[in-house]
């Protein structure tokens, strides 16, 4: 019965714990740092901000966001990688215009709780998530194609269904793709539009 009661003390303790470094509206964990550069540099992210004694920083702090719903998309975690791919239920194609642009926000701490399985090793893993989350109103980037780039911020991550290693990315198939980019929006998005006609001229 003692070791009952200090178990579950134990696991109330964790849990407590874990909830301490999650953010009040979504996306990554606090950081809870006292190191004099780091903090010189959450200071001077316009994105950063205090929350309950930690730094957070989330792109929700600093640019215009749809307002929050339900979601699903699968979500690629590897190395200098963190892909979205909205509305998608299945492994995308290693080459689709949306890798290494449209990024997502999550707590690695409530990612670990939900994910059925854990990345195996190092390398690329894929994952069919559902959660509530907010998205940018306007793509903070366009490509030579017209494919725009935004950020996700999850807010409450329902589930994450492991679907496998994310398939291989091939640069120069990426960089030979035609340059279909044309501007077709206002505000924000035709700036990034027409700053993506005048940079991809050359590849034209």
């Amino acid at each position: 019965m003692g070791r009952s009661i200090l178990a579950l003390a134990l696991g109330l303790l964790a849990a407590a714990s874990d909830r301490r470094t999650e953010p009040l509206d979504g996306g990554y964990s606090l950081d809870f740092t006292t190191d004099p550069d780091s903090l010189s540099y959450w200071r001077q992210d316009e994105c950063a901000r205090r929350e309950r004694g930690g730094w957070h920083r989330s792109t929700g702090h600093c640019e215009p966001m749809l307002p929050a719903r339900e979601m699903k998309g699968v979500f690629i975690t590897a190395f200098e990688e963190r892909s979205f791919f909205e509305g998608d239920e299945s492994l995308p194609d290693g080459n689709d215009p949306r890798r290494f642009g449209n990024e997502i926000e999550l707590s690695p701490e409530e990612f670990a709780r939900v994910a059925e399985s854990p990345p195996p090793g190092l390398g690329s893993a894929a994952y069919l998530l559902t959660f509530v989350g907010r998205r940018m109103r306007e793509p903070y980037f366009v490509n030579c194609d017209g494919t725009p780039d935004f950020v996700w911020v999850v807010e409450r991550l329902r589930t994450a269904r492991y679907l496998g290693p994310g398939k291989r990315f091939d640069v120069k198939a990426m960089l030979a793709r035609p340059v279909t980019v044309a501007v077709r929006h206002k505000g924000r998005w035709g700036k990034e539009e027409a700053e993506a006609v005048l940079r991809c001229i050359e590849r034209g």
